[in-house]
């Protein structure tokens, strides 16, 4: 399932992303194959980028705000 948040109708934060009350903001996720959202704040966090390695990762959270990744799979360990 999927989570969208966009322009003048998104109020209230969301996972720490805040709009700024325009109507270009957009935030779009995924709570992953399990269904449950993760502990995931990136206004205070940041950027939380995670490894796949085995089939239970695919559980793991997708979030894109404005069009770049917040959380999302990385292809190493540096989280590039």
């Amino acid at each position: 399932s999927f989570v969208v948040h966009s322009g003048s109708s998104w109020t209230a934060e969301w996972l720490g992303m805040a709009p700024s009350g325009g109507n270009d903001d957009f935030a779009v996720g995924s709570p992953g194959r399990n269904g449950a959202w993760e502990t995931f704040n990136f206004g205070t966090s940041g950027p939380d980028f995670y490894i796949n390695e085995e089939m239970a990762d695919y559980g793991n959270d997708l979030v894109s705000w404005n069009g770049q990744f917040v959380k999302r799979p990385s292809s190493t360990s540096s989280g590039t």
